[in-house]
């Protein structure tokens, strides 16, 4: 009887113990079918240090797009980025920005390379390599957008109803898949 009473108790500490465990983080990435390399990176940040397609080599890179005023929804995206590790994170104007829009940005996300492009040409071609046939500007801008240490456009998350942790969990996986 003890046998059986041990052997039941056992099998519910088992029970129990497998319905505490969270369950496994599924990916919300979106594969970039083709992947694009950047070839095309001709912008400037607002500490005039350049951004080149060699920006984008050596580490897993996330790029974000919003205008220079930066409404709400774009500063709850560079927030989303701003302090996470072992990535680079870079964020382009589509639009026009003073300077001291920029030195703002640039204070309020330390960590966020704040960028725009050197002329109209220079950031058309950079903004082309992000094209999606099925997505409008409005939707590019609510993307945030994983460029492997290669300089390629590989991945794309949907920056709504995520969070900085979700983030850091998808560049944890890539960070364990890329060697």
């Amino acid at each position: 009887m003890r046998f059986f009473i041990t052997l039941i108790s056992a099998l519910i500490l088992l029970l129990s113990a497998g319905c505490n465990r969270q369950p496994e983080y599924q990916s919300r990435k979106t594969e970039v079918f083709p992947a694009v390399m950047m070839k095309y990176a001709a912008l400037y940040q607002v500490d005039g240090l350049p951004v080149s397609p060699a920006f984008f080599q050596g580490q897993w890179t996330l790029v974000i797009f919003g205008q220079g005023d930066c409404p709400a929804t774009c500063q709850e995206r560079l927030a989303l980025i701003n302090n996470l590790e072992s990535v680079k994170k870079l964020f382009v104007i589509i639009d026009l920005a003073e300077p001291d829009q920029m030195r703002n940005l640039k204070r309020m996300y330390p960590q966020v390379a704040i960028s725009m492009g050197t002329t109209a040409v220079s950031f058309d071609r950079f903004y082309a390599q992000f094209n999606d046939e099925f997505a409008d500007e409005e939707q590019k801008q609510a993307r945030i957008f994983l460029l492997s240490p290669a300089g390629v456009l590989s991945y794309w998350l949907s920056a709504e109803e995520i969070s900085s942790a979700d983030i850091q969990q998808e560049v944890q996986m890539l960070l364990a898949t890329w060697k």
